[in-house]
């Protein structure tokens, strides 16, 4: 196996803009060993990546990251789940539901934008919910071609972030609800950049944050992800070895729309190897008869 491996990638069938073939294709030609296709709150483009995955020196491991949201919306997270059956039809159904719950709330931002005097067609967005998971990122972009931001953090500060006129709370399953889903799909669960998690500034903490979690069957942690710095890096480390969590890592590569996030890399910091890939392996292993997709 090469030297790096990426845990965490979006594609298009969520917010990403290559196509999970093309995916694949560049991390073979970057040398990347393995990598765990992760879009949001759906398995829509996993078939389509473990083949060619198949087909090239890449190891692709199924993935999703469903996105929790508890008590009204003051505690969100997204929970990665490595090495799911693809066919699980369980999740599948789940998932729709998810992708509806996203349409709706697609639906509602673009009602208060026009409240702004910012006018994006339903069908906008009804276009994007034919092909792939909705999300704010898609929003952005076209806020983006019609002028009205110069960046898609532009979009997100002024409009549709958190705190922005324009935001609408997604609503989302719970966490012991999307911990169930991943295990019954036969795969690991792994708490995404712990850090971006809303609600982590409540009494106690990361440390009670992240305790609750793992309480709930979590297997994981992310270690890397660009959003962290060394400091917190080390901080979430520790956490996850206090409550026997693997620690994960990739680079959260969205493609062209986060253009400064490289795949396999990050920000020039990712460091995710073959013994962090094989100890991830290993707590698959120990969920469930997982092995390696073969390759042709």
């Amino acid at each position: 196996m090469g030297e790096r491996f990426d845990l965490h990638v979006h594609s298009t069938a969520s917010d990403g803009t290559l196509t999970p073939t093309e995916i694949v294709r560049e991390a073979d030609e970057q040398g990347i060993a393995g990598l765990a296709l992760t879009d949001h709150d759906t398995i829509a483009g996993l078939t389509e990546a473990v083949e060619e995955g198949r087909a090239r020196a890449v190891v692709v491991v199924p993935g999703t990251e469903i996105s929790v949201s508890e008590a009204g919306g003051s505690r969100q997270m997204h929970i990665l789940g490595f090495g799911i059956d693809p066919e699980c039809k369980t999740l599948a159904s789940n998932l729709e539901s998810r992708r509806r719950d996203r349409l709706e709330r697609g639906l509602r931002i673009l009602e208060r934008l026009r409240k702004l005097g910012i006018q994006i067609p339903d069908q906008f967005i009804r276009d994007l919910a034919a092909r792939s998971a909705v999300g704010r990122p898609h929003i952005a972009e076209a806020l983006v071609r019609m002028s009205v931001c110069r960046t898609a953090q532009e979009a997100f500060d002024r409009f549709i972030g958190r705190h922005a006129p324009a935001f609408v709370p997604r609503r989302g399953v719970t966490a012991a609800e999307a911990i169930h889903m991943i295990h019954e799909a036969g795969g690991i669960a792994v708490l995404a950049h712990p850090p971006l998690s809303v609600g982590v500034d409540g009494p106690g903490g990361l440390e009670r944050f992240v305790a609750r979690v793992a309480r709930l069957g979590l297997d994981g942690i992310e270690v890397q992800h660009p959003s962290l710095s060394r400091k917190q890096r080390k901080r979430i480390s520790r956490l996850g070895r206090l409550h026997g969590l693997v620690p994960t890592g990739g680079s959260d590569f969205h493609g062209a729309s986060k253009p400064d996030v490289a795949l396999g890399r990050g920000r020039g910091d990712i460091r995710f190897g073959p013994e962090a890939f094989g100890a991830v392996l290993e707590r698959l292993r120990e969920r469930g008869p997982w092995t390696l997709p073969e390759r042709r």
